[in-house]
């Protein structure tokens, strides 16, 4: 299959971006549909099924993250890559879960396009060749070419887990050669980070003819451990009995890496390294569905620094930045591990204390607020906090418990400031 042969769908609402990338996909491709939001996406989508789609994430009328989501229902394989810039970090981590295969940053990097690009056509390649050999009359000569050239790792055991085949990439991967692997047990590779109930799963499963796929936390010759995204199949002679097993897999240590630091740009604050306002917004909720499952009640305390635009304007904003690590810092010590603590926005913070009556959360707040007050902060001579207080009332919407611990902290401040006040 040609790279010519291959189509795309390139959706972007930047006008400029949108001229510039497309004519670098063109080269990759005989027919290039263009989108200028994700409704007119979804719809050339629909309407032709390319091969590939680049879409950027933010954009009207539909986002990009919605597009996607509606076009893998459509063909839960379909191959994505997803255009975003680095705030874009909370999208990301949804996209996770949709299964997009590709992240290119923007200001967009021609050459990441170029690598991301072939990648994917790589694999379309693969996909459709192996469809391919299945009705050639050289299939099998073919088929043994094409594995030892492949990137993916390619293995063939016994049905005790023996090795007898591995391909060139399994021996680049795992940094043991060919003679170090054939007649070794599988278990070779085990990083001891599986449980046994995880082996167990594994061969219940292909025993019983069926294929497995999981990804595995495997150890090369060096000690170093990779993730290892594998299928495993069964091969069976003519009466059905199972004779070998045949596994392809490929090293996604990387993507797992860039997984983690994108969950954690999307749920951590970036100045003070504690929970942000998407991730407190997602536990209060969660915190809310459990209390109505288990008829159990919690806490909401929402602090604000007091008088912090003079400590901006009088400092600077990097004194300012440090009192809000600071501030952190203190509350994080004070608090108990069950708890959770986020800022909520500027020189707010949102706590959820679960397991709380009125009672002990107003003890909470004013062990924080007088733990604040005493605090010897450097460059600033006193930094004091009000708190508002109110417990969740069973059945009650996130909006109006939001809507009450923020007016409890409105009549704190109004009151004089540097206390706490329960609503």
């Amino acid at each position: 299959m040609n790279k010519n042969d291959i189509t795309i769908l390139y959706v972007e609402d930047e006008v400029h971006v949108r001229e510039m990338l497309s004519r670098f996909l063109q080269r990759f491709c005989k027919q290039l549909y263009i989108a200028k939001d994700g409704e007119e996406g979804l719809e050339l989508y629909k309407k032709h099924h390319p091969d590939i789609v680049i879409s950027d994430i933010r954009m009207p009328k539909m986002s990009g993250l919605e597009m996607t989501e509606a076009i893998k229902k459509i063909n839960p394989s379909q191959l994505v890559l997803l255009i975003t810039a680095h705030n874009d970090s909370e999208f990301l981590y949804k996209a996770i879960n949709i299964g997009v295969d590709g992240y290119i940053l923007k200001p967009v990097d021609l050459d990441v396009v170029n690598e991301k690009i072939k990648s994917l056509i790589h694999r379309i390649q693969n996909e459709k060749a192996a469809q391919e050999l299945k009705e050639s009359e050289q299939k099998l000569k073919l088929l043994s070419q094409a594995v030892e050239q492949m990137h993916e790792m390619v293995q063939i055991t016994d049905t005790d887990g023996n090795i007898i085949y591995v391909n060139p990439a399994t021996q680049k991967g795992t940094r043991y050669s060919e003679e170090e692997l054939i007649g070794k047990n599988n278990r070779l590779l085990k990083s001891g980070e599986h449980s046994n109930k995880f082996y167990e799963k594994l061969w219940k499963s292909i025993l019983s003819g069926k294929t497995y796929q999981d990804i595995f936390i495997n150890k090369r010759k060096d000690g170093s451990f990779y993730y290892d995204e594998k299928i495993i199949s069964p091969l069976k002679d003519e009466d059905g009995n199972i004779r070998h097993f045949i596994s392809t897999s490929r090293d996604i240590t990387q993507r797992i890496a860039l997984e983690k630091k994108l969950q954690k740009l999307a749920t951590k604050d970036a100045l003070t390294g504690i929970y942000n306002r998407y991730k407190m917004t997602t536990l209060i909720e969660e915190e809310i569905k459990r209390a109505k499952r288990y008829d159990e009640s919690f806490s909401l305390l929402m602090l604000d620094i007091d008088k912090f635009k003079n400590i901006n304007d009088t400092y600077g904003h990097d004194v300012g930045d440090y009192v809000l690590q600071e501030l952190s810092r203190v509350v994080l010590k004070t608090i108990r591990k069950t708890d959770s603590f986020g800022r909520w926005g500027g020189e707010e913070f949102m706590l959820l204390a679960p397991h709380t009556n009125a009672e002990q959360a107003v003890e909470l707040a004013e062990k924080i607020r007088k733990n604040i007050e005493e605090h010897s902060f450097e460059h600033v001579e006193k930094i004091t906090v009000s708190i508002g207080v109110t417990q969740y009332i069973n059945g009650e919407k996130e909006t109006s418990l939001l809507k009450r611990v923020d007016q409890a902290l409105y009549e704190a401040k109004a009151n004089g400031r540097n206390q706490v006040v329960f609503l």
